[in-house]
């Protein structure tokens, strides 16, 4: 990765909320589950805080997991439908975990119930939407994921972009992630909540490492 003296401000969104069906274990069963009733809610508070804030993207990277898709949707709406910003689903931003809840669904059917945008990286990816390689449900496998994530985001033309994805994730890049946190439900500490987003500016210092730092 040439990256040296690349400079990302990203904006980053945690879903909304979801209702897990839970078993006796307390692990979620509901496959690839949408956005409930208060997750609306809190999508379309995100839409208005958006709006009002007026954000300089060129481009929206979203998780292909429906309940960021739904997010997305709902909180970048005019975004979308009045400044024609385009929005790429990019398969290493689901998430990390391999409960139901946190497995994608195939790509031809997130394209019938979201349709219109661009799905090429879920297409050409020969692993989605098993858990399998890159997407593999262990600490070590997420580091290298979030590093592939940072190679991808230092290659992506537009400077200035949106990324729709989960709570791990984001915990991934500001390296707050333990390897004995689970994976699979976010830890309430040091976590963004549902629908919050922040601003972020990544400096790449060379080809292994960069900052990511929140913007006050």
């Amino acid at each position: 990765m040439a990256s040296k003296g690349i400079d990302k401000t990203i904006y980053f969104v945690r879903h909304g909320q979801v209702s897990h069906d839970v078993d006796e274990n307390g692990v979620h069963r509901e496959h690839d589950p949408l956005l409930n009733d208060e997750g609306r809610k809190q999508a379309l508070q995100l839409q208005h805080d958006l709006d009002a804030e007026k954000l300089p993207i060129e481009l929206i990277l979203v998780s292909p997991m429906r309940r960021a898709l739904e997010t997305m949707k709902i909180g970048f709406q005019h975004y979308i439908e009045d400044k024609h910003i385009p929005v790429k689903v990019i398969p290493l931003l689901q998430d990390c975990g391999d409960w139901a809840c946190n497995v994608g669904s195939y790509t031809k059917d997130l394209e019938k119930q979201f349709p219109g945008y661009d799905y090429t990286a879920c297409h050409e990816d020969p692993v989605f939407p098993k858990k399998e390689k890159i997407y593999k449900a262990d600490y070590k496998t997420s580091i290298q994921r979030s590093r592939v994530l940072a190679e991808f985001f230092a290659k992506v033309p537009e400077k200035v972009f949106a990324v729709v994805t989960h709570g791990v994730d984001i915990r991934l890049f500001q390296k707050i992630q333990k390897p004995e946190d689970s994976l699979d439900a976010v830890p309430k500490e040091h976590s963004f909540s549902p629908c919050q987003h922040e601003e972020f500016r990544m400096h790449y210092e060379d080809d292994k490492n960069w900052n990511f730092e929140p913007v006050k």
